[in-house]
């Protein structure tokens, strides 16, 4: 199958995402993701990209770049590729280490922008993690401190200091604005991978496939917001697993 070209936006800015293959361990320890953080920090340099957030969990990361299509190619081929052949030669493994092609999901608004960084951030707390800063391999504690990978001065200015980035991951919020943000026409021209990663944002899933297995509300609900966030009846049901028939029907429940 042909991949699909990825969506150049003006923002230059990108929600990064890439996952284990079959949802395998990318990391054995510490070691592990100190290779990839270098990496980022080098490839980020020699690609002239800004790195705004950044979290590394057990079998995905999440990054959030500012950088234009070439470049953002350049930096997730060498990172990705230079990290598999490490794991592989330390590990003893063979074969693929990470799934496909890396998502990207353009960030439009400085709104979005800001809700993507958060939603990276608290990827940790599905671990239990209560205090963000005491999670190492993410960005949060550099936003607080000495900055080595990330360009933490836009978001900083955007929020208005340290206090008010701290105070900002702590207000309740609605993580599903963070997909809602992007809009319809690019959404409609996304790839399965991208297309994944935008339902899981829009839905709280970890895999699309959950959907199917919702109570029935549940899951009309959250076709229908797949449906008016661009993505089609066609791709809606090759991700989820979900009938066409199903999908084109679904409903809100009254």
């Amino acid at each position: 199958m042909v991949s699909r070209c990825r969506i150049q936006c003006e923002s230059n800015v990108y929600h990064i995402t890439s996952r284990g293959v079959g949802q395998q361990l990318l990391f054995e320890d510490d070691l592990d993701r100190t290779f990839l953080w270098r990496s980022l920090r080098d490839g980020a340099r020699e690609a002239n990209a800004l790195v705004y957030a950044w979290c590394f969990m057990g079998n995905h990361i999440h990054l959030v770049v500012r950088a234009d299509l070439r470049n953002l190619s350049q930096l997730m081929r060498k990172m990705l590729s230079g990290y598999a052949a490490y794991y592989n030669r330390r590990h003893d493994h063979v074969g693929h280490v990470f799934e496909g092609r890396f998502g990207s999901v353009p960030v439009q608004t400085d709104e979005q922008l800001l809700a993507t960084v958060r939603y990276v951030h608290e990827n940790p707390v599905d671990m239990g993690i209560d205090e963000l800063k005491s999670y190492m391999w993410s960005s949060y504690p550099e936003y607080l401190g000495r900055s080595v990978v990330t360009a933490t001065k836009f978001i900083l200015d955007l929020l208005g200091g340290v206090q008010a980035f701290e105070d900002f991951h702590r207000e309740p919020h609605d993580e599903s604005n963070v997909a809602r943000e992007l809009p319809r026409k690019s959404c409609m021209l996304l790839s399965d991978s991208d297309a994944i990663a935008l339902a899981c944002a829009l839905t709280g899933c970890d895999e699309p496939t959950q959907i199917a297995s919702a109570e029935k509300a549940v899951r009309d609900a959250w076709i229908v917001l797949l449906r008016e966030n661009g993505l089609s009846i066609k791709q809606i049901a090759r991700i989820t697993g979900i009938g066409r028939n199903i999908v084109q029907r679904a409903r809100r429940p009254d």
